[in-house]
């Protein structure tokens, strides 16, 4: 059983750092968090460098997710209460390349990537998906064994 806090953090901080996967992209990096959608796929979020700075990005995913739903679906309202909450998160959405994006310096980089993360999967259980209900958002990587008894 863990009782220290600090043993606690290295733990988390351990599962968080081997189960992250940063791979190149094509205009940048692609960071896949150890976290999954209600439909089992991976968290992934994009980092492209800028003249200065980074554009954190989700690679179109909620654009997606919203094609996906069409009309049926995903409501005006539903569109709307999503850019509401992107605004609300410090996002911006880009009609031109359909992504969610923020741009940022390097000291809130890994901030950002997780923001984004955040935006995509509150946007998904925001947005009626066929087959599935309700919010499911697990970690991904294998769970250590637990004693139980």
């Amino acid at each position: 059983m863990v009782t220290n806090c600090d043993k606690l953090r290295t733990i988390v901080m351990s599962h968080i750092i081997e189960n992250t996967r940063i791979s190149t992209h094509s205009t940048g990096c692609k960071v896949e968090l150890p976290l999954l959608e209600a439909n089992g796929d991976s968290i992934n979020v994009y980092v492209e460098p800028t003249e200065s700075r980074f554009l954190v990005h989700d690679g179109g995913h909620i654009n997606g997710m919203l094609f996906e739903a069409g009309p049926a679906g995903a409501s005006q309202t539903d569109r709307r209460a999503i850019i509401a909450l992107l605004g609300d998160l410090g996002l911006a959405f880009h009609s031109h390349r359909g992504i969610v994006f923020t741009e940022v310096d390097e000291q809130s980089l890994g901030y950002w990537v997780l923001e984004v993360g955040k935006a995509i999967t509150l946007a998904g259980s925001m947005i009626p998906r066929a087959g599935l209900s309700g919010l499911s958002i697990s970690a991904t990587g294998t769970p250590p064994s637990q004693d139980v008894g």
